[in-house]
């Protein structure tokens, strides 16, 4: 599997390492304050997917994305969803994020 490179990351890490891959923005890109939609949607679901895997509050994982605040970190959460039932691309990168870093973290615990 191509991801394979970052089964060494931390968690967060390795999902910002995994959007930014299927996204095709860097890592710095997705902390970075730009807004435009190239880096806003990948920078949501990444966000997302953090919130969801992980045990991390709203305010670190903003730290994580380039010290945003808690509100802006549960905004984009909700807005992961709009985007994916807006733009069906979206979706399916969201499931291959997903399904690639649950797939990393077996092999971690292996």
């Amino acid at each position: 599997m191509q991801y394979l490179q970052f089964a060494n990351m931390a968690n967060p890490e390795l999902i910002k390492a995994l959007t930014a891959s299927v996204f095709e923005v860097s890592r710095a890109e997705l902390e970075s304050p730009i807004r435009t939609n190239r880096l806003a949607i990948p920078r949501a679901v990444a966000m997302q997917i953090i919130r969801k895997n992980t045990r991390l509050s709203l305010p670190k994982i903003g730290k994580i994305f380039g010290n945003r605040d808690h509100s802006s970190v549960r905004s984009a959460v909700q807005k992961a969803d709009k985007y994916c039932n807006q733009d069906e691309t979206v979706l399916i990168a969201r499931h291959a994020i997903q399904q690639n870093f649950e797939y990393l973290m077996q092999r971690k615990s292996a």
